[in-house]
């Protein structure tokens, strides 16, 4: 949000930054379901529109505290796991399940890899092919990497 705003009003920006952090602190976010404020708070924050609808507003003794801030909590920390398991499923999907034998021959993602030339645009996606020294655990394989390669040798698959 910030980003575009500076964008558009480039040398007063800092005259936006009130109506950014309410539209920040309002906003509901997928993950939680609830914005900012009304974790923090409990309430739904007021804005101009709905002091118009509101009028004027009588203060109202407040119910413990400790209540309703466990109840928004337990709320989001719901709704977070909820969102886990749907971005944990939404992956799986497109997984696939491949188990590596020791003296397997894999090629290797160059992605992370130090650069063969200052131009990275045409160096190799993958390099190998590399055998598999050895199984670590269910996840890590250690390849038979020659050492003038200067990276480490235990990879997840």
């Amino acid at each position: 949000m910030l980003r575009s705003c500076i964008q558009s009003y480039e040398r007063e920006w800092e005259c936006v930054l009130p109506a950014l952090k309410l539209a920040y602190n309002t906003t509901s976010y997928y993950s939680t379901e609830l914005s900012p404020f009304e974790i923090m708070t409990g309430d739904i924050p007021l804005t101009a529109a709905d002091l118009d609808i509101v009028g004027a507003l009588v203060p109202a003794l407040t119910s413990p505290m400790t209540k309703p801030f466990r109840q928004l909590c337990d709320r989001a920390q719901c709704h977070v796991l909820k969102a886990n398991w749907q971005q944990k499923d939404d992956t799986d999907a497109k997984r696939r399940a491949v188990e590596y034998k020791v003296c397997d021959k894999i090629w290797l993602s160059s992605k992370h890899l130090p650069a063969i030339n200052d131009c990275t645009k045409f160096d190799p996606h993958y390099g190998g092919l590399f055998d598999v020294a050895e199984r670590i655990g269910t996840v890590a394989r250690r390849l038979a990497i020659p050492p003038t390669c200067e990276c480490h040798n235990v990879f997840h698959v």
